[in-house]
């Protein structure tokens, strides 16, 4: 119900700590606590979630660092919304010919430069920093 109503019906990508923020008043009355962590909900107990009922919730996750791209210094938060808009912008690398200038190889994403960095988690297309 929590995820619907920030994503109206899957309209849209649902922030994880909005999902908290709706979840947050059920659970504490199904859980008779006082509090809730939100560091333990959006990355504990909303990823086993998603993975265990198999749901394909666009769930996005605040930036957690950045990430400086190699030879070209383009930087860019590493949060889903962020690294999802970097991979769509990724083309493969061209060599630009010399003429006036050294010839050079042009590039714009992970290709010709570095390789698993990112990984999207089965299912829910979530992306992740992996190594």
């Amino acid at each position: 119900e929590a995820y619907r109503t920030v994503s109206k019906d899957g309209a849209f990508p649902a922030n994880a700590r909005q999902i908290m923020y709706a979840a947050r008043p059920e659970i504490l009355a199904l859980t008779e606590k006082d509090s809730l962590d939100d560091r333990y909900f959006t990355q504990t107990l909303l990823p086993d979630y998603i993975e265990e009922m198999g749901v394909d919730w666009n769930v996005v996750f605040d930036d957690c660092g950045h990430f400086t791209e190699p030879h070209t210094d383009r930087r860019f938060g590493l949060g889903t919304t962020a690294v999802r808009n970097y991979l769509g912008v990724s083309t493969a690398p061209w060599i630009c010919d010399a003429a006036m200038a050294q010839a050079s190889v042009e590039t714009c994403g992970p290709a010709g430069r570095f390789g698993a960095v990112f990984e999207v988690a089965p299912r829910s297309g979530t992306i992740f920093g992996g190594s």
